[in-house]
């Protein structure tokens, strides 16, 4: 369904990105472990329309839709444009489906699913947003396209894109979750879809957040290896200029 439109949204959205983070001193690249990013995305999948992420120094944040959001995001620098950093990651844990086996295959698959909810949820607050503000629509409803791209991407497994990290890199990375961690991870996921509450199931969800920030310190230190050239990346990062 996305094949044809996929250049064409991808060209969109960097466009709006660049021109954006242009104005505002932004800088677009981040680099995000893969499985990490996915699990961060299925934290949304507890939340109502309106929940947003939040991408700074390699941390995905997840924010609800409450009162104060908007003072947080202003605060931060946090734009709409932050979901194009997803791109990459997104890709990259394709690919893990691929190659994964046995048990460890099996939690990434659970994971792949609640990150799907959870972009499901991306796309339903730009899609309210393009409704509520007619003078941002096309900007809201390209990243609405785009949230709809990474699902597009996280359900067919059979699809090759080369836009991905290096091996090396995604061994790095790999090395970071242990198969009983995820294990632990995918238990929590699933106990939180069989509840109705969007407090009991967040509740449920929090002690993955712990996980997570008590990862970032490694994966910032595969990140600062892979800047610094000890960790080679072979495919740039694709600039606007190269899809067009």
């Amino acid at each position: 369904m996305y094949a044809f439109l996929k250049p064409m949204i991808e060209r969109i959205v960097w466009k709006v990105a660049e021109n954006d983070n242009a104005q505002h001193g932004r800088i677009t690249r981040q680099t995000l472990e893969p499985i990490y990013c996915c699990i961060s995305l299925s934290l949304l999948s507890a939340m109502s329309t309106g929940a947003k992420v939040s991408i700074r120094d390699h941390e995905i944040t997840v924010q609800p839709p409450n009162c104060i959001q908007g003072y947080v995001r202003s605060r931060n620098g946090d734009s709409f444009e932050d979901l194009t950093m997803l791109r990459r990651p997104v890709i990259a844990f394709n690919s893990l489906l691929r190659t994964e086996v046995d048990d460890r295959l099996t939690y990434l698959k659970v994971i792949r699913d609640g990150a799907i909810e959870g972009l499901n949820v991306l796309v339903s607050t730009y899609a309210a947003m393009s409704n509520e503000n007619s003078n941002a629509t096309p900007k809201y409803r390209a990243v609405r396209d785009l949230a709809e791209l990474y699902i597009s991407y996280l359900l067919n497994t059979n699809e090759i894109n080369t836009d991905s990290y290096t091996p090396v890199l995604q061994s790095q990375f790999n090395n970071v979750w242990s198969t009983t961690e995820l294990n632990e991870i995918c238990t929590l996921l699933q106990l939180s879809q069989n509840h109705k509450s969007d407090v009991q199931a967040y509740a449920l969800l929090k002690p993955i957040d712990m996980v997570l920030s008590g990862k970032l310190d490694d994966i910032i230190h595969i990140i600062t290896h892979f800047q610094t050239g000890a960790i080679p990346e072979v495919e740039p990062f694709p600039h606007v200029a190269d899809l067009t």
